[in-house]
């Protein structure tokens, strides 16, 4: 459904501007949102959409407590198309509530300014709005709403997220080394004893995935050669791998 591709592709480059990459879990996503389609939208293809944009879960709300919007007159737009009344409408929509002007123009499209015996219709591109955000979300617009994506990093989604881009690096070494998908391997993994923890807790994933029969996660050099090796820096931190093919 169009709406759940616009979700998708919203949350991906508020994904982008947080500089979290989409193999690292998110924990939640929020749809801000009074659209009944996009409702529809997220209800039926919920799974689809939290797996796509890698979050655990999705709420759907009205709105965001903690959200402070300003609006002042783009003088660009409010000057061409008010003409001498410009002045005015400027010194009356400073009187206005920022929540009523953008509440009006979410709604029915405009708000409607009454200037003694006249009304002038104020669109967006009338308005530059600035939003401050609370600082644990990521923001990103649609075309029904906006979405936000909960940066807090747990020590379990920060695990998660190690494993995978561990997983993704190991099988670019086994394609890289010529393997096809039926051949297992023996896996060493040495890494420092932050990352061993957190890699320890999703050994069994990481080793059905990567096609290892055996895999090894320390903080020591291994004991012997393998046939294949790579060293790697995910984060910041240091992962060398090895691997022989059985």
């Amino acid at each position: 459904m169009e709406a759940a591709a616009q979700l998708v592709q919203a949350a991906l480059g508020a994904r982008e501007k947080m500089q979290r990459g989409v193999r690292w879990p998110l924990r939640e996503m929020i749809v801000v949102t009074q659209d009944g389609k996009t409702v529809e939208a997220v209800e039926a293809l919920r799974d689809s959409i939290q797996k796509q944009v890698n979050v655990k879960s999705i709420s759907i709300q009205q709105s965001l407590p903690g959200i402070r919007q300003s609006v002042r007159p783009d003088f660009n737009n409010l000057g061409p198309d008010f003409g001498k009344d410009a002045a005015k409408v400027i010194a009356h929509l400073a009187t206005s509530s920022p929540e009523t002007i953008l509440s009006h123009i979410e709604r029915e499209g405009k708000y409607a300014l009454k200037v003694e015996d006249k009304t002038f219709n104020i669109v967006r591109e009338h308005l530059i709005v600035t939003r401050d955000i609370p600082g644990k979300y990521g923001e990103a617009a649609f075309r029904n709403g906006f979405l936000y994506l909960d940066k807090d990093l747990t020590d379990e989604l920060e695990a998660e997220g190690y494993a995978r881009e561990a997983t993704r690096r190991i099988q670019a070494l086994r394609k890289k080394s010529g393997l096809e998908k039926h051949q297992q391997i023996v896996l060493f993994i040495k890494v420092d004893g932050e990352l061993k923890a957190m890699l320890g807790r999703w050994e069994a994933q990481i080793r059905d995935k990567v096609g290892a029969s055996v895999i090894k996660i320390s903080e020591l050099d291994p004991a012997k050669q393998h046939q294949h090796m790579s060293q790697e820096k995910i984060r910041g931190k240091g992962m060398a791998l090895f691997f022989d093919v059985l």
